[in-house]
């Protein structure tokens, strides 16, 4: 379990990139098939990646945390914006 969560946290940071709230939920799908296939690829399984997604975020699943992922990236960019 601690490899599939250390797994996901690294491709989470690696592919989420600031995205518009309105293309924000169709990405987080995009991104959480993508992720599904690269974590199997890395020998997880769905059910491991979803264990971890829920233990990211309180018991949501994988496609939730990337959107969540995918906002912060923006909030992330407006921050660093305004103070530049």
């Amino acid at each position: 379990m601690d490899d599939a969560l250390a797994f996901l946290e690294k491709w989470i940071e690696d592919n989420a990139a600031p995205v518009s709230a309105q293309l924000r939920a169709e990405q987080a799908e995009t991104l959480a098939e993508r992720c599904m296939r690269d974590g199997a690829e890395a020998g997880f399984s769905e059910e491991e990646l979803e264990e971890a997604a829920a233990e990211l975020s309180e018991g949501t699943d994988l496609q939730t945390v990337i959107e969540a992922a995918l906002e912060k990236a923006e909030d992330d960019e407006y921050a660093d914006e305004d103070e530049g």
